[in-house]
C-alpha cells in the first residue's frame, strides 16, 4: 500500500501549488458549509423569535458575504484540484506513450491492443480523478462533519451524543452498500465490454456476418450482452437506492426520538437551538453519503497505480546514448548507402511464452554485401521471428554481426538507421501520403520522395488522389487498397534507402500488374543494398544469391538455386510445387 501511496504522491509533486491552493480552498469550503447551520440559532432567537429587526437587517448582508466567500473558494477548489487532475493524466499519458516506444516487441506479444490503450488512456484519468477526487472529498466533507458536530454540541450536548451512537448504523449501511456497489460496478463494466467486443467484431466482420447469413445469431448474441448490462445496471441502482432509504429511514427515526425527548420538561432547549440541531442532523447526512465513497475511490486509485506501475517497471530499451541521441537528430534518409554485410554466428531465440520451446536453433549464415538471401520454408518454420532479430526487436543467444560488429553493442538508433523493413502487414499512418513515405525524417525531400514513389510504381495513382502527396490516407489507409498500401510501404524502403534491406513477404498484397512492376522495382533496390528476403514467390527465390530453407527453427538446407535444385531435397520438392501450382494458374 505504501508503494502505491509512493507513486500517487509523485504525480502530484510537480503541481503542489496548485494542488495546495486548491486543498486550502476545499477545506474552507467544508467549514463555511458547517459554519451556516450556526447561523440557524441567533436567526431562530434574536431574529424570529426575539423580533430583533435590526439584527434581521444585517444578516442578508451577512449571508451575502458568505455566499460570495463560499462561491469564490469553490471555483478556487473545483479549478485547482481539475487543473491538477488534468495535469497529471496529460502527463502520465505522455510517458507512457514515450515508454511504450521503447517496449521490446516481448510486450506487444503478450498484451492486447485494447489492453494497452486501455491503460494509457483509461487508467491514466481514472487515477488522476480518482486521486484529486478522494482528496478533495477527504478533506471537505471531513471539516464539514467536524464543524457540523461542533454547532450540534454548542446546541445540545446531550441530544449530539444521541445522534452520534447512530452514526455507526449509517457508516455500516453506507459501507455495506459501497462494497456491493464496487462489485456491481465490475460486472457493468465487464458486461459493456463483452457489448464492445460484439461491436467490434460485427464491424470487422460484417462482410463475413452477411455472406454467411450471421443476421439472427448475431442479433440474439448482441441482444443477450445488452440484457446482461441492463441486469447489472439494475442491480447496482437497487443497492444505491436500498441504502439511501436505510439511511433515511434511520436518520427520520434519530429525528423523531429527539421531537419526543425534546417535549420532556427536563429538556430546556431553546427555539434556536432546536433549529440548529435538527439543521445539522439533517445536513450531516450529505457528507457522511459522500465520505461513503472513499473505499470506492481509494480502491480505484490502488487498482489504477498498481496496473500503471506494473507497465512503467517493464523493461525497456536501452536507447538513450549519446551516439543515439545524434542519430535521432538527422534524418532517417540515407542519400548514398553502402551495402551491409550481415552474419548469423549460432543464433537460438525462443519467445518468452514458449518456456524452453526454441523457435530458431543454431542458425549461422553470412550475407555478403550486395547479396540477396531468400528465407524460404513452410509456415512457422522460423523465418519471420530470424528476420526481427536483425533489428534487436527481440532478445537472442548466439552473435549477430552487422559489417562485423556485434549488433548487441550498437546503439539502436544506429542499427535501426541502416535497416528498412518492409513486413507482411502493411502499417501505414492516418497522415499525408508524403509522411507515410518519409516516415522518420525530420524534413521530407521532395526530389527522393518522388524518385521512391516513382520506383515503387506508386507515383500515377497518387497523383490521381485529390491533393496528390499531401492527400491523408485515414486511419490505417483505409482510403486506398491492399496493393496501393503495400506499394506505399515499398516507397517508405525504398525512401530510406538503407544499406540493408528485410522483406517479409513484401508483395503478397498486389495483383499480378503491379506485382510484375514492383519485382522490377525491387530488383534495382535489392541492387544497392544487401537484401533478406522472405518470399514464396518464384522469381524473388530464384534471382537471390544464396537460398535458405528453414523448417522448425532450423536451418535444413542452404546454397544457390541450382545447387538445392541438383541436391534434390526439400527445396527442390517445395519449388517443384509451387511451379506446379503457378502452371496451374497460367492455364
Amino acid at each position: 500500500m505504501s508503494y502505491h501511496i509512493g507513486f500517487v504522491v509523485a504525480q502530484f509533486k510537480p503541481y503542489w501549488r496548485s494542488f495546495l491552493l486548491g486543498f486550502i480552498a476545499s477545506c474552507a469550503y467544508g467549514i463555511i458549509d458547517g459554519a451556516l447551520i450556526w447561523l440557524v440559532k441567533p436567526l431562530m432567537d434574536k431574529g424570529f423569535i426575539g423580533h430583533d429587526y435590526r439584527f434581521m437587517h444585517k444578516i442578508p448582508l451577512f449571508l451575502l458575504a458568505i455566499f460570495l466567500l463560499r462561491s469564490l473558494v469553490t471555483f478556487t477548489a473545483h479549478y485547482f484540484l481539475s487543473k491538477v487532475s488534468v495535469a497529471i493524466a496529460s502527463r502520465l499519458r505522455k510517458d507512457l506513450f514515450q515508454d511504450l516506444l521503447h517496449y521490446p516487441a516481448s510486450l506487444f506479444n503478450q498484451k492486447s491492443c485494447s489492453d494497452l490503450v486501455s491503460k494509457i488512456n483509461d487508467q491514466s484519468i481514472i487515477l488522476a480523478d480518482s486521486a484529486t477526487t478522494l482528496i478533495n472529498l477527504v478533506a471537505r466533507e471531513g471539516l464539514t462533519i467536524c464543524v457540523l458536530v461542533t454547532v450540534m454540541l454548542y446546541a445540545s450536548p446531550v441530544f449530539t451524543v444521541i445522534y452520534l451512537l447512530s452514526v455507526p448504523f449509517i457508516v455500516a449501511v453506507l459501507s455495506y452498500a459501497t462494497r456491493h456497489s464496487i462489485v456491481m460496478q465490475r460486472t457493468v463494466l465487464q458486461s459493456s465490454e463483452v457489448i464492445d467486443h460484439r461491436l467490434q467484431e460485427v464491424i470487422l466482420g460484417h462482410m463475413i456476418v452477411k455472406s454467411f447469413l450471421g443476421y439472427d445469431m448475431e442479433v440474439q448474441k448482441f441482444a443477450q450482452s445488452v440484457d446482461a448490462h441492463h441486469d447489472a445496471r439494475l442491480n447496482e441502482a437497487k443497492i444505491v437506492a436500498r441504502s439511501a432509504a436505510s439511511v433515511q429511514m434511520i436518520g427520520g427515526m434519530i429525528i423523531a426520538l429527539i421531537l419526543f425527548l425534546a417535549q420532556s420538561p427536563f429538556c430546556r432547549l431553546s427555539g434556536g437551538d432546536f433549529a440548529c440541531l435538527l439543521t445539522a442532523i439533517l445536513a450531516l447526512l450529505r457528507p457522511l453519503k459522500q465520505l461513503s465513497a472513499v473505499s470506492e475511490l481509494s480502491h480505484k486509485v490502488v487498482a489504477s497505480s498498481e496496473s500503471l506501475m506494473k507497465l512503467k517497471q517493464y523493461p525497456k530499451e536501452h536507447i538513450d546514448s549519446s551516439s543515439d541521441k545524434k542519430v535521432n537528430e538527422c534524418s532517417v534518409h540515407s542519400k548514398q548507402p553502402i551495402p551491409a554485410s550481415l552474419e548469423f554466428c549460432n543464433v537460438t531465440f525462443c519467445y518468452p511464452e514458449q518456456n524452453e520451446t526454441a523457435s530458431l536453433q543454431n542458425i549461422s549464415f553470412k550475407l555478403l554485401p550486395g547479396q540477396t538471401i531468400a528465407l524460404v520454408g513452410p509456415s512457422g518454420g522460423g523465418k519471420s521471428t530470424l528476420v526481427s532479430l536483425v533489428p534487436r526487436f527481440y532478445a537472442f543467444q548466439g552473435q549477430i554481426l552487422l559489417n562485423d560488429i556485434d549488433i548487441t553493442t550498437m546503439p539502436l538508433l544506429t542499427l535501426r538507421k541502416d535497416i528498412a523493413f518492409v513486413g507482411q502487414e502493411t502499417i501505414l499512418f492516418n497522415d499525408t501520403i508524403a509522411a507515410n513515405i518519409a516516415y522518420g525524417s525530420k524534413e521530407i525531400d521532395w526530389v527522393e520522395l518522388r524518385h521512391a514513389a516513382q520506383l515503387a510504381f506508386a507515383e500515377d495513382f497518387i497523383n490521381e488522389m485529390p491533393q496528390g502527396f499531401l492527400t491523408k490516407i485515414g486511419v490505417g489507409g483505409y482510403r486506398l487498397s491492399g496493393g496501393e498500401r503495400q506499394r506505399l510501404a515499398l516507397a517508405r524502403a525504398f525512401y530510406k534507402n538503407a544499406p540493408l534491406l528485410i522483406l517479409d513477404e513484401a508483395t503478397s498484397a498486389l495483383d499480378a500488374d503491379s506485382e510484375e512492376q514492383v519485382q522490377r522495382a525491387l530488383t534495382s533496390l535489392m541492387s544497392r543494398s544487401s537484401t533478406l528476403v522472405i518470399a514464396h514467390h518464384l522469381n524473388t527465390i530464384i534471382r537471390a544469391d544464396k537460398i535458405l530453407f528453414l523448417d522448425k527453427g532450423m536451418i535444413i538446407e542452404q546454397g544457390t538455386h541450382a545447387e538445392l535444385i541438383e541436391k534434390n531435397g526439400y527445396y527442390a520438392q517445395l519449388y517443384a510445387q509451387s511451379f506446379r501450382e503457378n502452371q496451374n494458374v497460367i492455364t
